[in-house]
């Protein structure tokens, strides 16, 4: 195990890249038998560069010498979301994280987390442990931290302390953030236009509507002319302009109130 703790390096190491300076300095810590301060290196490296399979694997490694059981099980959840399949190893991380959770006997909770949507990444006290679904075993009195975070929807947080022996689930639905642009609006005539966006009527005569991201049906309808609608695609964050000219009334009256007929 020493001698894997001692060939984590990377194939290029870049001398500005201080995560990877830390974790040098922690194998030498490891080669002179100094563990804890080569504990305290990796997970300096950690907090620098939190998806660093090798740190992540070289603190589950010393972790178990220390006997810092919960450590260590903590760390090895995250190599094996981040990088044990692709070094390889993962059947051997199992059975050294199996062995750390036997030790750490009745002193241990059980943390379960999932995620809605499923490939919503789980990150605990800042280190990321895996998607969709988690389940970790953690030292009691302890807190830990979940954060959850997915693209365009609001981030969970969320901190957990449990009693020797609790099993909790934790299920965290994200709420999808809801972008918004909006429509500026030129129409000639501009007076006692009635505006509608999607068959709900916004206002008479606004030179701008606010509304969901994506793509919406703007109308316009006044007295002694026709019905004049078109689709627009509503910009995130940002706006959108449109332009028209209503022709003088030569059909029967159309509502704007009432979706078009496409045929």
């Amino acid at each position: 195990v020493m001698v894997m703790l001692l060939t984590l390096a990377p194939a290029t190491v870049r001398a500005e890249d201080e995560a990877w300076d830390l974790i040098g300095k922690g194998q030498r810590q490891v080669q002179y038998g100094r563990l804890k301060q080569a504990l305290d290196l990796f997970k300096k490296a950690l907090k620098l560069d939190p998806r660093n399979e090798s740190a992540m694997n070289a603190s589950a490694q010393v972790a178990s010498f220390l006997q810092l059981a919960d450590e260590s099980v903590f760390y090895y959840t995250g190599y094996l979301y981040l990088g044990a399949d692709y070094m390889g190893d993962a059947d051997e991380v199992r059975k050294a994280m199996d062995k750390q959770i036997r030790a750490m006997k009745g002193q241990k909770a059980t943390l379960h987390i999932k995620a809605l949507p499923e490939d919503a990444e789980i990150i605990v006290n800042d280190l990321p442990l895996g998607k969709g679904s988690v389940e970790l075993p953690v030292s009691p009195e302890k807190t830990y931290i979940v954060k959850i975070d997915y693209e365009d929807y609001h981030p969970y947080k969320q901190g957990f302390k449990l009693d020797a022996g609790a099993e909790k689930t934790v299920t965290a639905r994200l709420k999808k953030i809801i972008y918004k642009g909006k429509v500026k609006i030129k129409v000639l005539p501009s007076d006692n236009v009635r505006v509608f966006m999607d068959t709900k009527f916004m206002g008479t005569s606004v030179m701008e509507v606010e509304g969901v991201e994506g793509k919406h049906l703007m109308c316009f309808e006044k007295d002694g002319f026709d019905r004049w609608w078109r689709y627009v695609t509503v910009p995130r964050n940002e706006s959108v302009e449109i332009e028209a000219t209503l022709r003088s009334e030569s059909r029967p009256r159309e509502p704007c109130n009432v979706m078009p007929d496409f045929d």
